[in-house]
């Protein structure tokens, strides 16, 4: 659900729908269609401003986010590789038995660099067969659940030569360059986006491809953070400036409708004194006539 709302942007257009009618009920409820055209004007347009900086900024936060989470990623890959090369990586192959002292090093440098960097939720390292397919070659037992034991099949240690289903941007890393797969995918382990660094017989040749996996979930929920704390700061901006005009507009309104009462109980008192002064005069001159 939120990576639907952050790739199609509707966390931002929903932001927009409510400032929208936040300013239409202000604009018909509170402040009302008598007031001066001026304020029903600054009304909208602080509203249309406030609303897309809310909107750049929350794309713009969440892509540096997105930058910042990438470049991690991109940065340990390849560090990984180097210390896995240092280990013998290169002398493991699809024939090597399981029991290989170099192959058992390996998987024990990976579930200590897991334990150690829980950033990273897998590393492993893939190999292409003759036929051009690809299998998985050095990927140790994953304790996704941190709980110090690796239980369940998906825990387990994967059998060198196991067939895995390529990404298009797997493939392109067995040519010999780094590779980002941003587009969470699924398998049987879970949902990841991930980082490929190809790995280099001395040779020159592309021995195997290092990758490290991030939860795709804990990727999309820390890009929606800062894209909502971003709509959630313009969401308060909007409510205290329009709400600060209407209050300002009812409050000149009351002022406005007080001095209209005082004028009006003013000008009765004047007549009513003006009435008294003539009911005076009258009875003055009665009494003149009488007499």
């Amino acid at each position: 659900m939120t990576q639907f709302l952050v790739d199609y942007n509707l966390d931002i257009a929903l932001f927009a729908i409510v400032a929208t009618g936040f300013c239409v009920f202000v604009s018909r409820s509170v402040i009302g269609s008598a007031a001066p055209r001026h304020v029903l004007v600054s009304v909208w347009l602080f509203t249309v401003v406030l609303v897309l900086c809310g909107a750049l900024s929350a794309g713009l936060l969440g892509e540096r986010e997105r930058g910042r989470l990438r470049g991690m990623l991109e940065g340990i890959c390849p560090t990984y590789a180097q210390e896995m090369v240092k280990l013998g990586l290169t002398s493991i192959t699809l024939n090597t038995p399981p029991d290989d002292p170099n192959y058992l090093r390996l998987i024990e440098a990976q579930k200590r660099w897991q334990d150690v960097n829980r950033t990273v939720n897998d590393i492993y390292t893939f190999a292409r067969k003759p036929d051009g397919s690809i299998a998985l070659l050095v990927d140790s037992e994953t304790d996704y659940d941190h709980n110090g034991k690796f239980e369940g099949e998906r825990e387990q240690r994967t059998s060198i030569g196991e067939p895995y289903e390529a990404t298009e941007t797997l493939l392109q890393a067995f040519n010999g360059t780094p590779e980002f797969d941003e587009a969470p995918y699924t398998d049987r382990w879970g949902t990841w986006v991930s980082a490929y660094v190809p790995v280099f017989n001395p040779d020159g040749s592309v021995h195997s491809v290092a990758g490290v996996d991030f939860d795709a979930k804990n990727w999309t929920h820390a890009i929606a953070f800062y894209r909502a704390s971003a709509l959630v700061f313009f969401s308060i901006l909007i409510v205290a400036t329009v709400g600060g005009i209407a209050y300002v507009q009812m409050a000149r309104a009351d002022v406005a409708r007080e001095r209209r009462a005082e004028a009006e109980l003013r000008a009765a008192w004047e007549q009513a004194q003006s009435a008294s002064r003539a009911k005076g005069a009258f009875l003055a001159s009665m009494s003149h006539e009488i007499r």
